[in-house]
């Protein structure tokens, strides 16, 4: 039986449409889990419990005993529309297709192609398991932990949705982490207008991004659903390819929707135009209340 390396993962990946994927080194994963489970810190966002819970792998699977980490890259520029029209803001993540739905395909596609060669069975996580998927990519040398909390490639910046992937046969690579490259730089920190960023971690109740899947806004800049500013404003993001893939595009009224049309759609409407995108859980209602909060804010 042929051992699965990292060279066969990527080739593998590549022919999938993949754009980054890595063997986690496991050893590295658990001293990270380590250390943040001595710092006793708790998690703040959608996860409910500590952040040691992110890298028991064993409890989320417990014929585990090697992890792939993979990610696409979903940066994709939509201009503003000049039209003077009162709009608001959808986050370049919630662009085309819900990335779970697209990132689950791939990932099933990639280990199609990966057990012709290497027999093994598996779990595939996206967004939806315990697991930390910024930890396990950094693990595998996918990118260096940014001071925004999200995980930076060279080549594709911050802007990559991440999945992983448990197989039940060992594999081995020993990765040195990527040292942190923002140096003085806080510019992603200054950009955030509720001041979310603290000495470790961010206050989530604070993210625009948060506030506006929880429906609860303060100033959002605009912004309906997630968030962009702390990405838009990050130097290492500057020059990196857009529109890779079609599953993540959109037009400028899918984009920038107009403030009134959003608070007088009817579902059949959003049902149409967002029923696919990642947006789509957290219901109309939601968008709507968005939507009358930023309008009478007059931003």
């Amino acid at each position: 039986m042929t051992i699965l390396t990292n060279d066969i993962l990527l080739r593998a990946a590549e022919k999938v449409g993949i754009d980054l994927a890595g063997i986690v080194d496991i050893w590295a994963f658990e001293d990270f889990g380590r250390k943040v489970k001595e710092n006793d810190i708790e998690d703040l966002a959608f996860f409910d419990g500590k952040l040691s819970d992110r890298f028991d792998y064993l409890s989320v699977w417990s014929e585990t005993k090697g992890i792939i980490s993979f990610g696409m890259a979903y940066y994709s520029h939509v201009p503003h529309p000049a039209d003077g029209k009162r709009r608001g803001i959808i986050s370049t993540a919630s662009y085309g297709e819900d990335y779970h739905t697209v990132l689950q395909r791939k990932a099933q596609e990639l280990m199609d192609e990966i057990t012709k060669e290497c027999p093994m069975n598996y779990r595939i996580f996206v967004d939806t398991g315990n697991l930390s998927d910024r930890a396990l990519a950094y693990c595998a040398g996918l990118g260096f932990y940014g001071k925004n909390n999200f995980l930076i490639n060279e080549k594709y910046g911050s802007y990559i949705f991440l999945g992983h992937i448990l197989v039940d046969e060992m594999l081995t690579r020993f990765v040195m982490p990527l040292e942190n490259k923002c140096g003085g730089c806080e510019i992603c920190h200054k950009a955030c207008p509720n001041g979310c960023y603290g000495d470790k971690m961010i206050d989530y109740e604070r993210c625009i991004s948060y506030q506006t899947q929880k429906g609860n806004i303060s100033d959002s800049k605009g912004y309906l659903y997630g968030c962009d500013l702390c990405q838009v404003s990050c130097p290492h993001n500057i020059g990196i390819p857009s529109g890779l893939h079609e599953e993540f595009s959109a037009d400028a009224e899918f984009a920038y929707p107009e403030l009134e049309g959003i608070i007088s759609m009817e579902k059949e409407d959003f049902s149409r135009i967002y029923g696919k995108s990642a947006l789509a859980w957290r219901r109309l209602g939601n968008l709507k209340k968005n939507a009358e909060a930023v309008l009478k804010k007059g931003e």
